[in-house]
């Protein structure tokens, strides 16, 4: 829905209505999206249904870009070069990735990195090994797999009783 409110593009200084929605995916993060509704699937389908410009900023030679419906190759980021984008037409992808990164820097707007989530971690080792399998590491029983039924006596309690007297650092404070 939209809000009434507008913020300036941090680049051109093109006003941009906000628009708040539910379609944006929960993990993908917290804070403002800004949507490219010519170049993501998920946006272009906000954009038609609510009636808001789509303009297209990647061109593939060869290909023809129309808002009547998406296309595959509107997401292509390895064959296009920028249009529509002031003095980033003409760069690659990556390349005018580099360039607005290094221009939002200029204006301490923004740097680019690289975020690392542990829940990405997490789905793709269950992907590739299987769910988990719960392992006990105790100093005095040794290693070995957690199973309730067939777990030594001593793992069924909070503390090992085999198990050397562990101090906690803040034991060491008189």
């Amino acid at each position: 829905m939209p809000t009434g409110l507008f913020v300036a593009h941090p680049l051109t200084g093109d006003e941009i209505e906000i628009w708040v929605g539910n379609y944006v995916l929960m993990s993908y993060g917290d804070g403002a999206v800004m949507g490219v509704p010519a170049h993501d699937e998920r946006d272009f389908a906000f954009a038609r249904k609510y009636g808001l410009p789509i303009k297209q900023v990647i061109a593939i030679p060869g290909e023809t870009f129309s808002t009547d419906a998406f296309q595959p190759w509107y997401e292509d980021k390895t064959r296009g070069q920028c249009v529509n984008s002031g003095k980033y037409d003409g760069l690659a992808y990556e390349a005018a990735v580099d360039a607005i990164a290094a221009d939002l820097a200029a204006k301490g707007l923004g740097e680019k990195k690289i975020t690392y989530r542990l829940r990405d971690w997490g789905v793709s080792r269950q992907r590739y090994w299987g769910t988990p399998i719960p392992i006990v590491h105790c100093p005095a029983c040794g290693t070995f797999r957690f199973r309730r039924v067939t777990c030594p006596s001593c793992c069924r309690r909070t503390a090992c009783p085999k198990a050397p007297a562990i101090r906690s650092p803040s034991a060491r404070i008189s």
